[in-house]
């Protein structure tokens, strides 16, 4: 406009590409992909619901999402649309798996794990997810070493459970020669929205035995 670059959103110059701005005529406004557009007569006095393209969407889903006379938004992954808001789905399924850990070269008593001959630990982990009703229990095979991997499947459940109870996790040193194994560490993670992400990696810091624990967090499904 004269020459000069603008934003190109507003009714008095409006436009977009760096094509000649465009002054919006009377009932016009300049919309959000920057072309003028009929104003619409949906909007919080007339609409309950969230308005789309000047019509008044009365049941928003999660193609068009929102309410009070908003503009209607589509949700996001793994979201759904509850009274006009994007929010997660708390029927969606979630795995909790552990892939990494680093162990202590001794126990919190400073033993060796192995007394017998100071070899590795075999390290394995037990997990179970919510709810505590009725709870999902797995475990991955024991890994002889003090940096163990896993590609084993983790504990499932729902969104809906698993930011409401905390996940138990204790790690044990497999020993098949005494009458119980050795525990190398033993807590419980609450995990929030920010946690259930697909293909998801985090760690835990130190703790008890441990240097460190990583977990993997994949989406199942419904």
């Amino acid at each position: 406009m004269g020459g000069v670059c603008q934003d190109g959103d507003t009714v008095g110059g409006c436009g977009r590409g760096g094509a000649e701005c465009k002054q919006c005529g009377t009932g016009f406004i300049c919309a959000a992909d920057q072309q003028c557009t009929a104003q619409s007569s949906c909007d919080v006095s007339t609409c309950p619901g969230c308005c789309f393209n000047g019509t008044c969407v009365t049941a928003p889903t999660a193609v068009a999402c929102g309410a009070h006379g908003a503009l209607c938004k589509q949700c996001g992954p793994n979201t759904v649309c509850d009274a006009g808001e994007c929010v997660p789905d708390a029927a969606i399924k979630w795995r909790v798996s552990a892939i990494l850990a680093e162990v202590n070269p001794q126990d919190t008593s400073g033993n060796d794990w192995d007394i017998a001959d100071g070899s590795a630990p075999d390290v394995y982990v037990a997990l179970s997810c919510p709810p505590a009703s009725a709870p999902n229990i797995v475990s991955t095979p024991a890994v002889e070493a003090y940096a163990p991997q896993w590609t084993s499947d983790g504990c499932t459940s729902t969104f809906g459970s698993l930011t409401k109870e905390p996940v138990s996790v204790t790690v044990y040193d497999y020993d098949p020669f005494t009458p119980t194994n050795d525990l190398v560490a033993n807590f419980t993670m609450q995990l929030s929205a920010v946690h259930l992400s697909d293909q998801l990696e985090f760690t835990l810091p130190p703790t008890q035995g441990l240097k460190s624990l990583t977990f993997r967090v994949t989406r199942v499904g419904k």
